[in-house]
């Protein structure tokens, strides 16, 4: 059984740096890193398999990230010892839902929601995963090259039934259920405050936003390559610039 290290910290060595993270199966924790780790050291660190109930054998979960937010109490690695490793399907409410931090979080992306999880997509849903780039903003009809959203990252992360879109200062959280309770229950990206309840659906290929209250939708599908996001007075083409992992600080 590799040693853990025994060392906690109040605050985060390096928070803007590489850092990895780890799902203990065994207890549903999640370590993290003291301090900063390299492409290397992740690469190389080992996940053994442990038992769990019932004899099941699970392989604990990494990623590697970059920390958006110092003055966390973190702890560092724990290995676990082993036999043959069986990988375990890490569901997507296993996960807790994220939120809009207060305010917004201004010019840092935090790192992503469903990195550990591995269920696989519900059937009706369009892969819409990724690190998009709006590349064209049309308004009214007409090409817009002065929008504000231009030149906008978004990342979208999918795991089952589960959509968290984040870009523009908000993470909004949902399941694509069609309900208000597992809907994006945040707050408006226009003042970081307002708040707001949207119903998610999948609906022939498209992931649909449905604001309560509003007569209005807010849809993305795939074109080919690229990623149609209609908006409230725009329809944006956005192009992958990598995977949700992707840091933006890497482009």
């Amino acid at each position: 059984m590799p040693t853990a290290r025994p060392d906690f910290a109040t605050e985060m060595v390096g928070a803007q740096e590489l850092h990895m993270e780890i799902l203990d199966p065994t207890t549903r924790n999640v370590w993290q890193s003291l301090g900063p780790v390299t492409r290397a050291e992740y690469d190389a660190f080992p996940l053994e398999a442990v038992s769990v109930t019932g004899g099941e054998r699970m392989s604990p979960a990494k990623s590697l990230y970059r920390h958006w937010v110092a003055g966390l109490l973190i702890a560092s690695f724990v290995g676990c010892g082993g036999g043959d490793s069986t990988e375990r399907t890490v569901r997507a409410d296993e996960i807790p839902v994220a939120h809009t931090p207060p305010g917004c979080y201004g010019d840092v992306m935090p790192p992503p929601v469903l990195a550990s999880c591995t269920e696989p997509l519900v059937e009706e849903a369009p892969d819409l995963r990724g690190m998009w780039r709006a590349v064209s903003i049309e308004s009214d009809g007409m090409e817009s090259p002065d929008h504000p959203a231009l030149g906008s990252l978004q990342r979208i992360e999918q795991c089952g039934d589960r959509v968290v879109i984040t870009g523009g200062g908000v993470v909004h959280d949902m399941r694509a259920d069609g309900t208000e309770e597992n809907g994006v229950n945040d707050v408006a990206e226009f003042d970081c405050a307002t708040p707001i309840t949207v119903v998610a659906t999948f609906e022939n290929g498209v992931h649909v936003l449905r604001p309560v209250g509003l007569p209005t939708e807010v849809t993305r599908r795939r074109d080919g390559d690229d990623l149609i996001w209609e908006y409230i007075g725009f329809t944006a083409r956005l192009q992958l610039v990598g995977p949700p992992e992707l840091d933006p600080e890497d482009l």
